[in-house]
């Protein structure tokens, strides 16, 4: 399991969600992006 940035869009908006996910919850082409490091700018 892994936290997610789910995006969701319909006719009218587009909506977003952190999610616990799975791999397996992964269809054909879905990205999956593995964050190693980050930093946060100061103005941030």
């Amino acid at each position: 399991m892994f936290n997610a940035v789910v995006v969701r869009k319909s006719a009218s908006n587009v909506s977003y969600k952190v999610e616990k996910v799975d791999e397996s919850h992964l269809s054909k082409g879905d990205v999956l992006v593995k964050v190693v490091y980050s930093s946060i700018n100061y103005k941030d």
